[in-house]
């Protein structure tokens, strides 16, 4: 059995400008240090997917954030994968 397969997931939200995911970037890095034993997950914008691609310990799903089938698509993968616990950086409405 897969360790990580069991352990709680979390899912770290952040999808705004160039400048706020940059500046996001210490705060993913100390909530993936609080919660180093779970699975981390990082929601973003398909423009920022590649500034994550090799960060460690950090699985990312990035989608287009333009239509209501992608919003439909992301919010029945976010579901489905039942995270323990969520944090939301964008701190907006649609979120």
């Amino acid at each position: 059995m897969d360790i990580r397969s069991s352990m709680e997931k979390i899912l770290i939200i952040k999808l705004g400008a160039l400048g706020d995911v940059v500046m996001a970037t210490s705060l993913i890095q100390q909530i993936q240090k609080h919660h180093s034993l779970e699975q981390s997950w990082l929601l973003t914008a398909t423009p920022f997917d590649r500034l994550f691609e090799n960060w460690k310990d950090l699985k990312t799903l990035s989608f287009n954030r333009k239509g209501f089938k992608d919003n439909l698509r992301i919010l029945v993968w976010i579901r489905k994968q039942k995270f323990g616990r969520l944090y939301d950086l964008q701190s907006n409405d649609r979120t």
